[in-house]
C-alpha cells in the first residue's frame, strides 16, 4: 500500500481486497470488529480508487498533464452541478 501512495507500485485489486480483509480481522481478534457495511463501504472505495489511480495514470503517460488536469477540472464542475 505504501508504494501505491508513493506512485511506485499498484496494487492489484485481488491483493488490495485482501490486504483490507487481513486488516479487518486483524482488527477483530483484538475486540475491535468493523462493521460489515462499513468494511464494505471502505473495500469498495479503495477499489473505486485503485481503478481511477490505474486510469489517471494511463490518461497521463498517453496525452499528458496538462489533458489529465483539464478533465479533472471538468469532473470537478459536473460534479459541483450534480451536487
Amino acid at each position: 500500500m505504501r508504494s501505491w501512495k508513493n506512485g511506485q507500485h499498484l496494487p492489484s485489486v485481488p491483493t488490495l481486497v485482501s490486504i483490507l480483509e487481513d486488516s479487518f480481522q486483524a482488527l477483530s481478534s483484538i475486540g475491535r470488529p468493523v462493521e460489515r457495511r462499513l468494511q464494505d463501504g471502505i473495500v469498495t472505495c479503495a477499489v473505486i480508487a485503485r481503478i481511477t489511480t490505474c486510469v489517471s495514470k494511463d490518461i497521463k503517460e498517453q496525452l499528458g498533464t496538462e489533458y489529465l488536469i483539464d478533465i479533472l477540472s471538468q469532473i470537478r464542475l459536473y460534479y459541483g452541478w450534480i451536487r
